[in-house]
């Protein structure tokens, strides 16, 4: 016994610990004293919370603006649908045209949701319902991962992939994806710290997620991606050394939790109101607008590449947080830790963002949350590939001064609506306005339901609408009115999808579906982007102009029906014409205002009363390109050439290649005795652009008009052959070329 005690008292002696003290420090310990990259101090503490908080209140704020999105209004009403019927639509019950097909609304919860908040605070309620959604979305990324000792890196991620992210903030169903992925990645982060609780808690997060966005196989996604890891590591155990894992939960029970839970998680999926069916619509969706040739794919807009849609301030974000993430992965790599279901899925979500705009927003989640993730799981000083570099963190309080100044500028900007406004989103920061009238069609509506309140129907009233503005009529009108065709892609199909699309911009189009539906109104917003439609309509003797402000204009049919409608709101330009400009709109908004309304008066020759909106409009912005080119059209419709004149040469001054001032402007030289000069301005045009008709038109005129030239007819046959490239675009100049060879032959 004494010997042993003597053995014991040696070990535990002083005498030992100069030996242990005179042992070679390693890299890390050696460098851990010089950067102090660890040590907390107070102003850390201040900076780290602070921007901590920034970031939340900055993630509020870009959704905390007027209402937006196009769907939004048909959301709300099958909410308020499924409130009173405490059902789920099963069939379509919106339009006349497939009244009846089987719609799987997916979003029932979010509809629900909206509706509620509605009910309780108007638009308001559904506002701070989005903006409190974005704040809590960022507090799950930032949350798990936030300390005060590496507050920088962390801000830095956050404000990074909280700016591309930005463009898909908005009160739509897509929020609730981004709460639930995040929620899921945070289960999982618990999990692997030794919680047992968290994971029992995913089938009941797929249970919500399933009935609130179609994009939930996300889940099954992200859960099965770590599933994989685990499996990898404990089946392979030679790649250990090359493999990260995150979990301190032995890697048996681990794999068998996590399959327990894959396995409940598989027949959950069935638990939405339509079976099976629902369970598989995802998969067919996403196999519709896969395929290369599909109609959605190539016309709606979230759809297309980032490359082609993101603004300077996103994309830089985007490329900045692709370049970091990867740059991070890269280093782990070259220090064998990998991490592999986090490589595997930010891979994907890269991808995803490559191939739509729509995605980027899911990428930047998924890159923030990753990074911050391994950042916690790694040293300062393993994640920087130079020691030396590591001196730079004692400077990291500039750094994140100088982030704090970036967000309070973000703030201000936000604020003030000039985010806004400079990413083409046009709505207003607060919630006192709820919905613009510049940004639906609030006007239009109220004037269709004023008109109609009287009319005792026994059918609905058939509304051909803009799919921008058919949601809101749906919300105001229904079931009094029906539409034509709305964005729920899943109940029309593609083929009907590219039928729409046809018809908006296609005459004959439009006339077929016109005889086969017997439309008894046309509600067309996003005016300057239909003009050959309202021009048809305009000019047509069985529709009549019945109202037009900047953002609508709406025609009824002159059936014997409607014609008392007709003859009592029917727009007389002979008798004078004024549109009611909304108060206090702000100055941006009043020059859309101006500037659709103006387009519109000017392209169904109504010059006279566009002059004066448009002479307003240029007080408004007088370096404008729009606005001194839409004034040089409408003073040359009033035979004013010489002051048109003033105003395109102006615009040539601001953009040089804008060709539709060209083409008036040549027209104008025409007219004042200067033809050599609008020949030689007409061929530079059809050099630089050989398939722009109308200068071909306009200088074949000019060869049969004016100099009676031998070269019309050849000029003629090449505007044909510009048709014949393609008929359906140049579809209104065919007449105009047919007549003009035959007047020729």
């Amino acid at each position: 016994m004494t010997k042993k005690k003597r053995i014991k008292g040696k070990k535990d002696s002083p005498v030992s610990q100069p030996k242990a003290q005179k042992s070679i420090p390693s890299l890390k310990q050696f460098l851990a004293p010089q950067t102090r990259s660890e040590i907390q101090s107070p102003r850390d503490n201040w900076l780290g919370w602070v921007g901590f908080a920034g970031i939340l209140i900055l993630a509020f704020m870009l959704n905390f603006h007027t209402l937006t999105d196009s769907d939004i209004f048909w959301h709300l009403k099958t909410g308020e649908i499924i409130f009173q019927t405490q059902e789920v639509p099963q069939q379509d019950i919106y339009s006349f045209t497939v009244a009846g097909n089987e719609w799987i609304d997916a979003q029932w919860i979010f509809q629900l949701m909206i509706y509620l908040c509605y009910r309780a605070w108007g638009y308001a309620g559904m506002i701070l319902a989005g903006a409190f959604l974005s704040l809590l979305i960022w507090l799950l990324i930032l949350g798990p991962n936030f300390s005060s000792s590496r507050y920088f890196s962390i801000i830095l991620v956050g404000l990074i992939s909280l700016i591309p992210v930005s463009i898909r903030l908005k009160l739509r169903p897509e929020l609730l994806t981004f709460l639930f992925m995040s929620l899921e990645f945070l289960l999982i982060i618990l999990f692997h710290k030794g919680k047992k609780y968290p994971l029992y808690l995913l089938p009941i997060l797929l249970l919500l997620w399933l009935n609130s966005e179609g994009l939930w196989p996300i889940y099954f996604f992200l859960l099965g991606a770590f599933f994989a890891e685990e499996i990898i590591y404990f089946s392979l155990p030679s790649l250990r050394k090359w493999l990260k894992r995150s979990s301190v939960v032995p890697i048996y029970n681990s794999v068998l939790r996590l399959g327990i839970v894959l396995l409940i998680s598989l027949p959950m999926a069935l638990l939405n109101p339509y079976g099976f069916r629902g369970a598989i619509f995802p998969l067919i969706l996403l196999r519709k607008i896969a395929h290369p040739e599909s109609a959605a794919k190539n016309l709606i807009e979230e759809f297309q590449s980032p490359f082609s849609m993101l603004l300077p301030l996103e994309m830089s974000a985007y490329i900045i947080l692709m370049v970091l993430s990867a740059l991070i992965f890269l280093i782990l790599i070259f220090r064998k830790r990998i991490y592999l279901a986090n490589l595997f899925i930010w891979c994907t979500f890269l991808y995803l963002s490559l191939t739509a705009v729509r995605n980027v927003a899911l990428f930047g989640i998924v890159s923030a949350v990753l990074m911050l993730k391994m950042m916690r799981e790694n040293s300062f000083s393993e994640l920087f590939p130079f020691p030396r570099m590591i001196n730079l963190a004692r400077f990291r309080w500039l750094g994140g001064v100088l982030i704090l100044c970036i967000m309070f500028w973000l703030a201000w900007d936000i604020s003030t609506n000039r985010f806004f406004i400079r990413n083409h989103s046009m709505v207003k920061f607060g919630f006192r306005i709820g919905a613009l009238p510049t940004e639906y069609p609030i006007r239009a509506g109220a004037f269709l339901k004023k008109i109609f309140e009287s009319e005792k129907r026994t059918k609905p009233l058939k509304i051909f609408a803009d799919a921008a503005s058919a949601g809101y009529l749906i919300w105001l009108g229904y079931p009094e009115w029906k539409i034509y065709f709305d964005p729920r892609l899943e109940v029309y199909g593609e083929e009907f999808l590219s039928r729409f699309v046809s018809a908006m911009q296609q005459i004959p189009v439009f006339e077929q579906e016109s005889k086969r539906y017997q439309f008894d109104a046309v509600v067309i917003g996003q005016l300057i982007f239909h003009p050959y439609v309202i021009y048809h309509l305009y000019n047509h003797p069985e529709w009549a102009m019945v109202y037009l402000d900047g953002t609508n204009v709406i025609f009824l049919r002159k059936t014997a029906e409607l014609m008392p409608l007709v003859q009592k709101y029917q727009i007389d330009f002979s008798s004078g014409f004024s549109s009611q400009i909304p108060e206090g709109i702000g100055k941006e908004w009043l020059k859309d205002e101006l500037k659709n309304l103006s387009a519109i008066l000017l392209a169904i020759g109504q010059a006279g009363f566009a002059l004066p909106n448009l002479e307003e409009w240029l007080k408004l912005a007088p370096d404008s390109q729009g606005a001194n080119y839409y004034l040089g059209w409408a003073l040359h419709q009033l035979g004013r050439y010489q002051e048109a004149k003033f105003y395109l040469e102006n615009t040539l001054k601001i953009d040089p290649e804008a060709i539709p001032a060209q083409l008036q402007l040549a027209q104008i030289y025409a007219r004042t005795g200067e033809v050599n000069r609008s020949v030689e301005m007409l061929n530079q045009l059809l050099e630089k652009h050989p398939g722009e008709i109308t200068a071909c038109i306009n200088l074949a005129q000019i060869y049969e008009m004016l100099l009676k030239s031998p070269q019309a007819k050849a000029q003629w046959l090449r505007c044909f052959q510009i048709y014949q490239s393609d008929p359906i675009k140049y579809e209104p100049a065919r007449i105009e070329i047919t007549n003009a060879l035959q007047r020729l032959r």
